[in-house]
This record gives C-alpha cells, structure tokens and sequence, in this order.
C-alpha cells in the first residue's frame, strides 16, 4: 500500500513513476524492454521447431509414397525410347504423308465415307487413345460384325479368341490392298508423335481385349503400344493370340534400344512379305 502511494504522490508532482521506479531498480526500460520481447519470442521459436519436427515424417511418407508409385508403374525405355520416337516417327511420317494423302483420296472416292477410322485402344498407364486408322472396311461395320457373329458360330468362336477375322466380309477390295501393304496403318505415326504410340512395342489393344493378357497386364501397361513390335515381324496373324502376349511380355521385359533398330530393320521385309496380313 505504502508503494501504490509513493507512485500516487509521483504522479501529482508531474514526474514519470514508471521511469523513476526504473531507475530506482538498476534496470533500464529500453533494456528492460528488449528483453521481455526476446522472451516473448523464445516460445514461438520452439513452437516452429516443433512443428518442422512434426512435418518432417509427412514429408517422407509423401516421397516414399511417391518412390513407390514409380516403381509400381514403370516406363520401358524412358527418355531414350521416346527420344528415338520422335526422330524417326517425325521422319518417317512425313515421307508417308504423300501416301497416306493417295490412300485417303482412293478411299473417299470408293464409297463416298470418311477416308480415316479412329477406335479405343489402351495406352501406357491404361490411359485410353484414338488409334488411327486409313478406313478398310464398309462404313457400318460394327453393325456389320454384330450381324456376323450372331448368325455365324464359327466366326463368332474365331473373332472370341483372336479378336480378328481372317475372310472378314467387312473389308473392301481397296482395304485388302491397304492391308496387305500396311498403308492403312501410317496415320499412326501421328500418334507415335503425338505420345499415344512407340514406333515398337505391342500393338495397341482393346479394353476388353486386354484381359486376355492375364497375369501380363501389367507388362503390356508398362509400355507404349508399337507401329511395329516382335509379333509383327514373326507371323503377325498366322501366330496364336497366346503367341503375341509372349513375345509383348518378353519385349517389355528386355527391352533395349538396339532390339528397337533391329525390329524397325526387320518390319521392312516383313511388309513386303506380307506374311500374315488380312
């Protein structure tokens, strides 16, 4: 009480109390200051170290969730197969364009339909794409095949376990040839430029044709499907259906970038043969 009426008496004498109580306690106010301000900041500074503390196993949970995931979806061949895609998928289509610009014209006169076909197919990663097509067949085709397979079991069996028919009355007498010589398959160069295709690798295949790959699913996924791949140089359709996802499987796992040139090398005189084409 009797400290509360010395600063009372201070006051109404017109000095400052909190000065000369200062100044009679050794401590001056600026120092007295700084220091009740660097106190107030020691708590903070522990309270965002903790926190970085505690941020720190999230932070490594998210790259071992993100090491984990690149590994459970790898990319055969990386940035070396795609580089190898864009040089010679981009040369090569525009050598092909003037072929591609014949065929579509040819087509468009035959029938008076659209001279290109685009159709699902599944890519790397299961994302689907526009494959793309030079138009072979009748422009109703799909109801065509629907009518085929109902009447006609042993195409029906055939088309189950090939998804290809091999006298398919669909086709015209211009997409034989197209067939036969591979034309009908340039524009896919576009995709390859694109990102959707490889120049090698499996031929690109339907959602629902995929399951036939079973246990191999994730091996086809793995990679971008090919122009031309290890099945189109050994038979193409006169091998089995069980064939091809071998030969895909067995690509995916040993690729290499001199087994990509060597396929591309071997893709020429194969087309000419034209060893199971139709």
């Amino acid at each position: 009480m009797k400290s509360m009426e010395t600063i009372g008496s201070m006051a109404g004498e017109g000095r400052d109390p909190v000065s000369d109580l200062t100044t009679a306690i050794g401590v001056p106010v600026r120092r007295s200051h700084a220091a009740a301000v660097r106190l107030s900041r020691a708590p903070v500074a522990r309270m965002r170290g903790a926190l970085r503390i505690t941020r720190l196993p999230a932070a490594i949970a998210t790259i071992r969730l993100r090491r984990a995931k690149a590994e459970a979806d790898p990319v055969v061949g990386g940035g070396v197969k795609r580089g190898f895609d864009v040089v010679v998928g981009g040369a090569a289509l525009i050598v092909a364009s003037p072929f591609i610009a014949l065929a579509a014209l040819a087509i468009r006169l035959q029938d008076g339909g659209p001279a290109f076909f685009c159709h699902d197919r599944v890519g790397r990663g299961g994302r689907t794409f526009s494959c793309m097509k030079l138009r072979t067949m009748v422009v109703n085709a799909d109801v065509a095949l629907r009518e085929l397979l109902e009447r006609d079991p042993g195409a029906a069996q055939e088309w189950a376990e090939t998804h290809k028919l091999k006298n398919d009355p669909r086709v015209t007498w211009l997409g034989r040839f197209l067939r036969k010589s591979s034309i009908d398959e340039l524009p896919q160069l576009i995709n390859i430029v694109r990102g959707d295709m490889s120049v090698v690798g499996p031929r690109p295949v339907e959602p629902t044709e995929l399951e036939q790959y079973g246990a191999h699913r994730e091996r086809y996924l793995a990679v971008r499907p090919g122009l031309t791949g290890p099945w189109q140089i050994s038979g193409r359709n006169d091998s089995t259906y069980e064939a091809k996802v071998l030969l895909n499987t067995t690509y995916a796992e040993t690729w290499s970038l001199g087994r990509d040139i060597m396929i591309v090398t071997k893709t020429i005189p194969a087309v000419m043969r034209a060893r199971g084409a139709y």
